[in-house]
């Protein structure tokens, strides 16, 4: 944010709209990484617990939220 305002009190407007650009491109890519990875853990959990693990979690974790 400091090398913005430097920027554009120096008059370069034009690199101060490639940061910011940049900025989101590099935000967009985190938050794309992160729901990838959350997906492919989902499909993973999904195919490594069946029914029976799957209600020891759930009762697991209704014990713990409920004290």
């Amino acid at each position: 944010m400091r090398l913005q305002k430097f920027l554009l009190s120096q008059g370069f407007s034009h690199k101060v709209e490639i940061n910011r650009e940049r900025e989101k491109v590099e935000y967009q890519l985190k938050k794309e990484a992160i729901d990838l990875a959350l997906e492919l853990s989902t499909k993973v959990i999904e195919k490594n617990i069946d029914k029976e693990k799957n209600k020891e979690l759930i009762d697991e974790f209704i014990t713990e939220v409920g004290n």
